[in-house]
């Protein structure tokens, strides 16, 4: 026989559902603890948070420890790469580790701003003059000249691609929303 359950001062058979624990002893659901939107074990042991917390060690917070960013999509503190300090995702930093040198978003080990590691020699090279920063070869650019944007395939233009918008705050070319086939100051307008 499947095992009732009372929750909201109902019977419901089959178990609780999202957001509550079954109780086997006393057969009542226990809701999950604001801001849990799921729980496992106990009603303080998150699985999943309501927005716009974000889980961090089965508990949900407003603000992610150092070494980890806000993932919006899983709704999780996710952990940045090795080299970063601090993140904005997992490749973008926005602080290294006190042994590299950051360029733009990206963390470069033992070069000076402006130079590169070679990924077979292992020697800093210099960036080519239309990067300000790169990384594993010179023409892979990570920021530009304050006149130019950097595209999706991090070469620095000074016009984005048809299908691309100029964002101007991070000097980027960004995608226009996939139901566009051209957008001005934003991925949809």
């Amino acid at each position: 026989k499947e095992a009732s359950y009372l929750k909201d001062n109902q019977c419901v058979n089959g178990g609780c559902g999202s957001g509550s624990l079954e109780d086997e002893n006393q057969n009542v659901c226990i809701p999950c603890t604001s801001p849990c939107q799921n729980c496992s074990q106990v009603p303080t042991q998150c699985e999943s948070c309501e927005p716009p917390n974000f889980l961090e060690n089965n508990s949900c917070t407003l603000d992610c420890q150092p070494g980890t960013y806000k993932d919006a999509t899983t709704n999780r503190c996710e952990l940045c790469s090795l080299e970063c300090e601090e993140c904005s995702n997992f490749d973008q930093c926005t602080k290294c580790s006190e042994q590299d040198t950051q360029q733009g978003a990206d963390c470069i080990t033992g070069c000076s701003e402006g130079e590169y590691k070679h990924p077979t020699t292992g020697l800093c090279r210099p960036c080519s003059d239309n990067c300000n920063g790169c990384k594993t070869t010179s023409d892979t650019c990570l920021t530009c000249s304050s006149s130019e944007y950097l595209s999706s395939e991090h070469t620095c233009v000074t016009e984005c691609e048809s299908d691309e918008f100029q964002h101007e705050s991070s000097r980027r070319c960004l995608k226009c929303s996939s139901d566009c086939k051209s957008c001005v100051d934003s991925a949809s307008h």
